[in-house]
């Protein structure tokens, strides 16, 4: 065999296990992944294929980010989308950047995921077009990163029409409709828009149990939400078997330390306490946010399990665990600089509670005044939760 045939066998053997690692990543099959990486890796680095080592570290970065191994995911986008630009390869650096933006949503940095999230659409664009639908699915994740930055009318917006663009582009049974469907269900839950929320959740469920199938991750994320529904409309008893078995897919896939099988334990928690059964929810989000404080840090998911404990804490009259969680949670998304309206909602767990247990009432006031004027500014869209709590703060206690 010539030297060329053979330089041209071994390139097409590389480039079909980069096949491979990326079919066992879609399949979420992460330790088979894991354990192909570094073998190619070394084989790829030694004949110098630059591109292919790029497209590596794309796919290892979606790995690692579902492990909830957020500062890999990172490092492995970033040298990714670096490695991209240099070899003038827009769509994967605009893919690369997209995935970045994702795993600073993760990590609690919403300045850095908006910033990324714009630079792999104002890349797509200037690449392919503004009617491309490569162009609609990098606006998902920077609709998202909008949603997380209090911009929740103009995350709709964005979702509606990248809703429009890609199916009209691949029908409606294509996995990206199903990504953009959830997202804006995250949107209008977000605003308290629970139907619309259900509608956009059962929507997505539907297309990934057709497309990806019934143990994917997609699925199990989807069944996630459609129980969150459940719990939200008065129906929490039925969301029982939807977290269940999200919790059975995430823990399958990934193990049960994982930070969707948490994330889906801590919703959980709140079925509990909507069903009668406060302190078995309050040992469920315990155990979550021990599981988030281990593999991601103070970030995002241990905020928001913070944030449900202290709510449920202050439901059960338990008020010193109350303010204990609100307070812990409110540290992290001040610290974060982000998301407004969960910080007003903090800041009025933490009133309530502070009043009932009758410490520093007038610290109580000042925080539940601020939260109010916080959901005020946001626009019309808070202006029911704005006005709750100025209910609260005039009714005589």
């Amino acid at each position: 065999m010539r030297a060329a045939d053979r330089a041209r066998d071994a390139a097409a053997s590389r480039g079909a296990r980069l096949g491979v690692l990326e079919v066992l990543t879609a399949q979420a099959r992460h330790d088979a992944a894991l354990a192909l990486a570094p073998l190619l890796g070394s084989e790829l680095a030694a004949v110098g294929a630059a591109v292919e080592l790029a497209e590596l570290d794309a796919t290892l970065g979606k790995v690692h980010a579902a492990l909830g191994d957020f500062p890999a995911a990172r490092a492995a986008f970033t040298r990714a989308a670096e490695a991209a630009r240099r070899q003038g390869r827009p769509h994967a650096e605009a893919f690369a950047l997209d995935y970045l933006s994702y795993v600073d949503l993760l990590s609690g940095d919403h300045d850095a995921s908006l910033t990324h999230a714009t630079q792999a659409v104002d890349l797509a664009v200037a690449t392919v077009g503004e009617a491309h639908p490569m162009v609609a699915e990098r606006r998902i994740q920077l609709a998202e990163a909008m949603r997380v930055n209090g911009r929740v009318d103009d995350a709709i917006a964005e979702l509606d029409r990248s809703l429009r663009a890609l199916a009209a582009a691949y029908g409606d049974g294509h996995r990206l409709v199903a990504w953009a469907a959830w997202t804006a269900g995250d949107a209008h839950s977000q605003l308290g828009r629970f139907d619309q929320a259900t509608t956009l959740y059962e929507r997505a469920l539907a297309i990934s149990r057709a497309v990806m199938g019934e143990d994917h991750p997609d699925t199990a994320e989807c069944l996630a939400r459609v129980g969150r529904m459940r719990i939200e409309t008065g129906r929490a008893a039925e969301a029982f078997p939807l977290l269940d078995r999200a919790i059975e897919i995430h823990t399958a896939r990934s193990g049960a330390d994982a930070f969707l099988a948490l994330r889906a334990r801590a919703q959980r928690g709140r079925a509990l306490a909507a069903t009668g059964s406060p302190d078995a929810a309050l040992r469920e989000l315990d155990a979550a946010i021990a599981g988030f404080r281990t593999a991601t840090g103070d970030g995002d998911e241990t905020q928001i399990a913070l944030g449900l404990a202290a709510g449920l804490a202050l439901d059960a009259g338990a008020w010193d665990r109350a303010i204990t969680y609100a307070t812990d949670a409110l540290a992290i998304v001040e610290r974060q600089g982000s998301r407004p309206d969960s910080q007003a909602d903090l800041r009025f767990t933490l009133a309530r509670a502070l009043w009932a247990q009758g410490r520093d009432r007038a610290r109580a006031r000042t925080l539940a005044e601020a939260a109010r004027a916080q959901l005020a500014a946001l626009g019309p869209s808070y202006a029911a939760r704005a006005e709750a709590i100025a209910r609260w703060l005039a009714s005589p206690r």
